[in-house]
């Protein structure tokens, strides 16, 4: 009977043996692992949404600790939004008897994410998986079986990210993205890095490079308390800290960001080529709530300094003393006040308040009301003032100033409220006024201007003087393609004008009519009744004046001129100008001026200096090119109907040179009854003249 049990006990140690090695053997097998994988494909089916589709490529390895999958994909209408390549787990799997999963590493080569916002305003990466239908089975708080995770090493190998915004025109595109976390299994206390090699943010058809990007980090966590997440790149530190739900603590959760220094250099990247940031920033942001429906935050960021600099036209805004202080809280109706801004520009001082505030609650849980936040409209209100902010080195941070206004002064002070809309620019109300004061332009004092701008139930409304200048601009708000707004100037000063352009001195009272069109030209019609040169009637001058894409453009130019010493005559000079100027730099520009004809009685003292008694008609071209500081050109006018001093000259040729506005007329050949008379006559751009017969 013994011998009967030693061999049915050998028998059962053989066959627990040899099962345990078949069993072994099985789990290490490929019929076993493809098993797993279509049971993981499956499984994973039906747990992501509708309209999503998931693809898990082959596994490899054994379930004892080291497993390799191919690829994984998650794609909605076939487009991918969540994919990776070669993905190797490794992790202790002894410790799985002991509800705690050790991964001793996790490489994921190739992850990227493809995020998109769809045209109804939802985000493709929000409902991937399906959510679990409420269950009063489903264990809770203390009696929920727990599941612990560790992790001591995780590689993410080239990985992309891209976002794409088809509603806001934007587009975000990082590549190149590596990331370490390394630390301990039986705490949470990881050192890792991330670093970006190349992206690019596109906003309204304007896209702006990321170069590369690097950040040191470091996670110390236990149970419900966040102690630290350190950030470091560059020059620059951010430090977070708070407590989430684990267990016990119910859904309650807060956490601090201490951005404790900010050098602004370190993310210049973002910025793209060409872009110089200068600043030293220290901030902080608080937040706090639950699960279910609240959430509160404040922010506070301060810095003594801050610069940014565009290489490519060397233009440099600045901001000192910036101070900036805003809350937010989601119950029980979002709102963002901004309780001060408060800053130096321009040796002047720029503060502001507001807030953006949600018509009514939002649904769901925190998630989902933050992301309704981002969908539907806004309303907001505001208030800025500032004041005596030095106007030119204000003016330079925005727009490229000419070399004649550098030496310039002026103060500029103002205010604005303003509230609607976000998703109807219609709604815009707009009360704002300017004041500008102690001006002087090129040595050129000005009066103090004020203008003022409305903007009410989408009517656009500007007024006031610019100097002696009237200035009026009505029309719609927003400007649509079709639309035009109305401009029109009165008592402009073009003796003022040209002097500080340092111009050629072309003097009167003007107006000047126009229209603006959405894509900033500007179509009108100028008129000065009585102009002068060098301080010279010349007549009354009318023409078209244009701007588009950075040029203006004179058409249809007319200068006519009916008088002799105060004196109407049966004649009429008429001189037609068409040209156009470079806003830039120190204005290049080019015209052509037609004499059709100009009689010479009109304008002695133009043509030679002084009130000679000379008669004739003048008729040709004078082209002018240059800059309008410095002009120069030619002509060779005809002379018909010539008469000097009462004694009636032959037909001649009147050669003109002008050269920085100094006008000469070398070698004139003056011929009658066989009598020749050599005339130089020279007018300098002050009117100086010299004569020589």
């Amino acid at each position: 009977m013994r011998k009967k049990i030693q061999r049915i006990s050998i028998f059962f140690g053989i066959f627990i043996i040899l099962a345990l090695c078949g069993t072994f053997f099985f789990l290490r097998s490929d019929a076993f692992l493809n098993w797993v994988e279509t049971r993981l494909a499956s499984e994973l089916e039906n747990r992501i949404a509708k309209g999503y589709t998931a693809d898990i490529g082959d596994i490899k390895g054994s379930i004892f600790g080291n497993v390799t999958i191919d690829s994984v994909k998650i794609s909605k209408e076939s487009e991918p939004v969540i994919s990776t390549g070669n993905v190797v787990l490794k992790y202790n799997w002894l410790g799985l008897l002991t509800r705690k999963f050790e991964v001793t590493e996790l490489t994921v080569n190739a992850p990227e994410i493809h995020a998109k916002h769809d045209p109804d305003s939802t985000l493709n990466l929000s409902n991937i998986f399906q959510k679990d239908p409420p269950s009063e089975e489903t264990p809770s708080g203390d009696d929920a079986p727990q599941f612990g995770f560790a992790v001591e090493n995780v590689v993410l190998d080239e990985g992309k990210i891209s976002y794409t915004d088809t509603q806001r025109d934007l587009e975000i595109s990082v590549q190149g993205i590596t990331l370490t976390l390394k630390g301990p299994l039986d705490t949470w206390s990881h050192e890792g890095d991330l670093s970006i090699e190349a992206g690019s943010f596109k906003f309204n058809g304007s896209e702006t490079p990321i170069d590369r990007f690097e950040v040191d980090f470091e996670i110390l966590a236990t149970r419900s308390k966040f102690d630290t997440f350190r950030l470091d790149f560059g020059n620059s530190r951010l430090v977070a800290f708070g407590q989430f739900p684990y267990r016990s603590t119910g859904n309650y959760w807060s956490i601090d960001l201490d951005l404790q220094r900010l050098d602004v250099a370190d993310v210049e990247p973002f910025f793209g080529e060409g872009t110089e940031l200068e600043s030293i920033v220290k901030g902080r942001i608080t937040a706090n709530g639950n699960l279910d429906s609240s959430f509160a935050a404040t922010l506070s960021v301060e810095t003594p300094t801050l610069s940014m600099t565009q290489a490519e036209n060397g233009r440099r805004i600045a901001l000192t003393d910036l101070k900036i202080d805003a809350d937010f809280n989601l119950h029980p109706i979002p709102t963002l006040p901004l309780k001060t801004f408060n800053a130096q520009i321009a040796d002047g001082t720029l503060t502001g308040s507001g807030s953006i505030e949600f018509p009514s609650r939002p649904e769901g849980d925190v998630i989902a009301q933050l992301r309704q936040l981002t969908t539907h409209p806004l309303a907001y209100t505001g208030q800025w003032e500032a004041t005596d902010a030095q106007l030119i080195p204000l003016l330079s941070m925005f727009v490229p100033l000419p070399e004649f206004l550098v030496d310039s002064t002026g103060h500029l002070s103002g205010n604005a409220t303003f509230n609607g809309n976000s998703t109807d620019p219609s709604t815009l109300n707009l009360d704002s006024k300017i004041e500008i004061t102690e001006t002087v332009l090129n040595t050129v004092a000005l009066a103090d201007s004020t203008l003022r701008c409305t903007i009410d139930a989408g009517e656009l409304k500007v007024d006031g003087n610019l100097d002696e200048t009237e200035i009026n601009i009505t029309g719609p708000f927003p400007l649509a393609e079709q639309d035009v707004l109305d401009l029109r100037m009165s008592g402009i000063n073009f003796d003022d004008l040209m002097k500080i352009v340092d111009s050629a001195d072309l003097g009167g009272t003007g107006e000047y009519t126009a229209k603006l069109s959405l894509d900033g030209t500007l179509a009108g019609s100028m008129k000065i009744p009585n102009a002068s040169f060098n301080d010279i009637p010349i007549g009354a001058l009318v023409g078209n004046l244009d701007y588009q894409e950075g040029q203006v453009f004179i058409e249809n130019g007319l200068l006519t001129k009916n008088t002799k010493k105060d004196i109407v005559t049966t004649d009429e000079s008429r001189t037609t100008i068409r040209g156009v100027v470079d806003v830039e730099g120190d204005f290049p520009a080019e015209f052509s001026i037609v004499a059709d004809p100009v009689y010479a009685e009109h304008y002695p003292r133009v043509l030679l200096g002084a009130e000679y008694p000379v008669e004739g008609e003048i008729r040709g071209e004078l082209k002018l090119d240059g800059t309008l500081i410095d002009l120069d050109g030619s002509a060779d006018f005809s002379v018909t109907k010539g008469v000097a001093w009462g004694i009636h000259l032959d037909p001649l040729t009147l050669p003109l040179r002008i050269e920085d506005y100094n006008i000469d007329l070398p070698n004139i050949e003056i011929t009658t009854r066989v009598q020749k008379v050599t005339l130089n006559v020279s007018v300098a751009s002050n009117a100086d003249y010299h004569l020589l017969l």
